[in-house]
């Protein structure tokens, strides 16, 4: 006998307002936005009442699983075009197997000119492909500034881990110090923090085929979005250069106690999400991204990640001592026709670690 095919449920913007923080009865595992989550789509400023930001899956009057959309803008050769981010997508596992998470993928086409998910688990790959996503990759790069998390996966004698790390670190250090007195930044570049990014800083142009504006208004309220915490921290920092707007990054701090499957444990990594010239030139990008870098090695981190799909950028920063570790995935998908040919050449496309919700998760 087939199985029962999964009811997928749309919720809107509005209609959020219906559901309590709580779980209802056909929600036994949570699925359903409610609490900071639900407060995030919520205060979306780029979201509309009638937006799609959730669809949920039912079988046989439980919710099994769901997809978040995230409404967003991007910019195409044809102007601006809405995008939804995909995310928080989960199926339980007594349902996997039996068409519920393709079910989900599929719902989600139609109700935005463009698709985009960017992290996607390597489960999810497959089903992403067979419905015709484009793939694109930002390779990551990684800085080490304490190697203690990738010993202690490696060495299970503690103290001997402790020893080798104080050894390792010694050497990196050096290495660092030799390293980033390399590259292309200029030292007429300042910085400083800021807990607003003003339009001088913006850009007000992007290049790329395809490529995600920020307003100051979105950027606004992802910071206050984001819980600062001890475990989770954000920071905005201005670039001026020779006394103009070069532009603005971020840096993500957030301790992982598990991170990666090599094993790595009680790391804390420092994530450069995002950076934007504010003359959306590649050159000024690449400053801005290579001063992002050097700027996250100050923090109290392990490690400095920073993912790009600028060969260039990728090249310099391994001049500064990084190495490829990975690779960040993104997967886009155009349901309005102007948009199909701009997704033909992924590698033109011009995208962030930070893209979607990932400023938050």
């Amino acid at each position: 006998m087939a199985a029962t095919p999964p009811e997928i449920i749309p919720v809107t913007l509005a209609e959020l307002d219906a559901h309590p923080d709580e779980p209802a009865n056909d929600d036994p595992h949570a699925y359903r936005l409610a609490g900071a989550a639900r407060d995030m789509f919520r205060t979306n400023p780029a979201a509309r009442p009638e937006d799609t930001v959730q669809l949920l899956a039912r079988v046989e009057g439980t919710i099994v699983g769901r997809m978040n959309l995230l409404p967003g803008e991007a910019l195409t050769p044809d102007g601006t075009a809405r995008v939804a981010w995909g995310s928080g997508y989960a199926v339980h596992p007594d349902t996997r197997g039996r068409g519920v998470g393709g079910a989900l993928m599929r719902a989600m086409h139609g109700r935005y000119p463009l698709l985009g998910a960017l992290g996607a688990s390597a489960m999810s790959e497959p089903i992403f492909r067979k419905l015709g996503w484009t793939l694109a990759r930002a390779p990551r790069l990684v800085f080490v500034r304490r190697c203690k998390p990738v010993l202690r996966a490696r060495i299970s004698n503690a103290p001997i881990a402790a020893a080798a790390a104080t050894f390792v670190d010694a050497g990196l250090r050096v290495r660092h110090a030799f390293t980033m007195r390399r590259g292309n930044a200029p030292g007429d570049v300042t910085i400083r923090e800021t807990t607003s990014v003003p339009p001088s800083h913006l850009p007000t142009s992007l290049r790329g085929t395809l490529c995600f504006p920020r307003t100051t208004a979105w950027l606004d309220w992802m910071r206050r979005v984001v819980p600062q915490t001890d475990r989770r921290r954000w920071t905005v920092y201005l670039a001026d250069r020779a006394g103009e707007p070069l532009g603005y990054f971020i840096v993500s701090d957030r301790f992982h106690e598990t991170a990666s499957r090599w094993g790595y444990r009680d790391l804390r990594l420092a994530t450069v999400k995002d950076w934007q010239a504010a003359d959306a030139t590649p050159e000024s990008n690449r400053v801005l991204a290579e001063v992002a870098a050097r700027t996250a090695m100050t923090h109290d981190a392990d490690a400095v990640e920073l993912c790009t799909n600028d060969p260039e950028l990728a090249h310099r920063l391994r001049t500064l001592g990084g190495f490829v570790r990975g690779s960040s995935p993104l997967f886009l998908h155009a349901d309005d026709s102007a948009i199909v040919p701009a997704l033909a050449d992924p590698a033109s496309w011009d995208f962030r670690s930070a893209d979607g919700d990932y400023f938050v998760f």
